[in-house]
């Protein structure tokens, strides 16, 4: 009789530390729902208006004025200007920019030919990644990756160095507000040109 409470607490404790399965017996991570029909699906999160996000990584299905619901994922690496986390969308959306031949003090075309706006933004987001690469020319060269607001005037930027004709970026975090205007520019730095500059950017919708 002595050794029940002792088998309770065993059994309670491997509860909360072991695996979780819900329609399996034998799950494969840590929490696995396997659902015995395909008439319902195996997970339902309810769509929440306004959740506060408190650790990288959680996620919600919240409720978006204009687009319904959507995925977010709570993002505590790429902070705002009070040092609070984001909810950015789980899937991203990128932007192709270019020029071809030597360009030096230059802005990359979008979408054929458009230089001097740049893709409007549809809704408030962040720009998370960043891919740029050239054909050739000056080894290190700025690239300016601009946000201008509805009128033209410049709200915030970053610049980057293009070094040996490529650079990748993952942990860019450059927000910008609807109706915003996205633009990259080559710097006129030593007065050389690179040639052929491409660049896609990435961005998630925030909420």
């Amino acid at each position: 009789m002595k050794l029940q409470p002792l088998a309770f607490v065993l059994l309670f404790s491997y509860t909360l530390w072991g695996q979780v399965g819900i329609g399996t017996s034998t799950p494969n991570a840590e929490l696995e729902i396997k659902s015995p029909t395909d008439q319902l699906p195996a997970l339902e999160l309810n769509p929440q208006t306004a959740p506060d996000g408190t650790a990288m990584g959680q996620i919600s299905v919240i409720n978006t004025p204009d687009y319904g619901p959507e995925l977010f994922m709570f993002d505590t690496t790429r902070t705002d200007n009070t040092g609070q986390g984001k909810w950015l969308t789980i899937g991203s959306s990128s932007f192709n920019f270019g020029r071809e031949g030597g360009q030096n003090n230059s802005t990359l075309e979008y979408a054929g030919d458009i230089t001097s706006s740049g893709p409007k933004m549809p809704r408030k987001g962040t720009i998370v990644y960043a891919s740029l690469n050239s054909s050739g020319g000056n080894a290190t060269k700025e690239i300016r990756i601009t946000i201008h607001n509805s009128a033209g005037v410049e709200q915030s930027s970053t610049s980057l160095n293009l070094v040996g004709g490529s650079l990748k970026k993952t942990d860019f975090n450059l927000d910008f507000e609807a109706g915003d205007y996205i633009r990259v520019h080559v710097g006129n730095g030593g007065g050389n040109n690179v040639n052929d500059p491409t660049a896609v950017i990435w961005v998630k919708w925030r909420k």
